[in-house]
Order: C-alpha cells, then structure tokens, then sequence
C-alpha cells in the first residue's frame, strides 16, 4: 500500500473529540489520532483506516519505528528485494529503473527516503 492512498479518515480535535471523516492520505491518519499525547492513541486512528481500506480486516499487531531505523530493520532480514520502479538518478546511481536489486543499508534509506521525490 502507498502512504499516498486515499481513504476515508476519523480526524479529531486536540481534546480528543470526534471531528468527523476526511478523505485524505493515509499516511496523514496517525497525525489525526484522538490521543495526541502518545503514539500509541494516534497508531489506532492508523489501525482502524487500514482496517477499512482493506474491507475491515482484523489488524492484529502493529510496529512503529522511526526513519533511522530502516537501515537496522533492513539489515535484520538480510535485505528487502525490489523492484525499482522509479528513475534514482541523483538519489542514489545504484538503483536503476527496471532493475530488481535486494537492498544494502545505504540503499534502503535512500529507496524509502527518495522515493517521495519520484515522479
């Protein structure tokens, strides 16, 4: 799934009141979580827009890890394989378009980091 993706998401007020539905990206629904003083309170406003993106399956679990961590978490599974679907030209020379490559550390972050910027 993008972190681009549109789908309907429950927005509240900074005293934890429902403001209602928005469609937005869903990158954008654990900044409107009812409880803006934990990650955990905004993680369940992401729970339940994933949930309904996908026709209200059951999440589980989840994980949150910050931007300096896709290297260690990349590094833990040996790498992720991919696809390089965008043009990386000034970003990172490495990841040609077309190629399929399993990620080094360096790699990784410049694949999750740069990927915003394509076009």
């Amino acid at each position: 799934m993008d972190r681009n993706t549109i789908t309907p998401v429950q927005f509240y007020g900074e005293n934890g009141s429902n403001q209602g539905t928005a469609e937005v990206q869903i990158s954008l629904a654990h900044s409107m979580g009812a409880d803006h003083s934990s990650a955990e309170g905004c993680a369940e406003n992401t729970i339940e827009a994933v949930s309904n993106l996908l026709g209200g399956a059951q999440i589980d679990g989840y994980s949150m890890v910050n931007m300096s961590a896709i290297q260690i978490v990349n590094d833990m599974v040996g790498g992720v394989t991919v696809t390089v679907e965008d043009d990386f030209t000034g970003v990172d020379d490495t990841l040609k378009k077309g190629e399929t490559v399993t990620l080094t550390d360096t790699q990784a972050e410049n694949f999750v980091r740069g990927r915003r910027s394509m076009k």
